[in-house]
């Protein structure tokens, strides 16, 4: 009778502890995936989108991307990381300028290059972008989510992804104040109008939200590791 006693006893206490480690330990994982990046790293990600798309460069030889369907001249300077789906990918600014110094092919980053640089973590594409959403994947061992339209903040970015790997991904900087429809984004795209014409490099834009929407742009977070 004492040992069953004893096992009462002991199960009063095991039990209560045991419930309150499972519950530490759901706190613990589910917690990790919903911290979000602070105000002043969301600050360093569009600083870093914004040097890729303000860098002058001019290339010693006339380079070509294929893709772009587009050849910068040899001796002209231009403005913004160029646009390439070459696998090496450009990460910085700084590094860009390094490696195109003497370079006698085309360097650059595409739009998910571009993303993937500003966030900080290894080169995706819009469709691994995708999937980390869908599956709830952990890309570098962070998480990225998607929110609600209501709810995008500075340095979230917006994804289009048909499943398939065709898409497109941009950065959200901000709402213009007086046009909630106008959204100014940071994007690397083949198609961009300048006062010099129509240049394929990273660069600062306005799209409309009513636009994306219908296209079908979700907005993505990424979240703290």
């Amino acid at each position: 009778m004492r040992t069953k006693g004893y096992r009462n006893i002991i199960n009063i206490f095991l039990i209560p502890i045991g419930l309150l480690i499972t519950f530490c330990v759901f706190i613990l994982f589910s917690g990790s995936s919903n911290k979000e990046i602070s105000d002043s790293t969301r600050k360093e990600i569009l600083k870093k989108a914004e040097e890729m798309a303000n860098v002058k460069w001019t290339p010693k030889y006339d380079l070509n991307d294929k893709s772009a369907k587009f050849t910068f001249s040899k001796g002209k300077t231009y403005m913004g990381i160029p646009y390439s789906m070459d696998g090496y990918q450009a990460t910085s600014a700084k590094e860009f300028l390094k490696k195109i110094k003497d370079s006698s092919e085309l360097y650059g980053n595409d739009c998910s290059g571009y993303v993937s640089a500003a966030w900080g973590i290894s080169r995706q594409t819009t469709l691994t972008l995708y999937n980390a959403v869908e599956n709830k994947e952990k890309i570098d061992g962070r998480y990225i989510k998607k929110v609600s339209w209501d709810d995008i903040k500075p340095a979230d970015a917006l994804l289009l992804d048909d499943g398939k790997g065709k898409g497109h991904v941009m950065l959200y900087v901000e709402t213009n104040k007086e046009n909630k429809d106008e959204l100014i984004i940071y994007e690397q795209n083949v198609v961009i109008n300048t006062p010099n014409g129509s240049v394929p490099v990273a660069r600062k834009d306005v799209r409309s939200k009513k636009t994306l929407i219908k296209d079908g742009y979700i907005p993505i977070r990424l979240m703290k590791k």
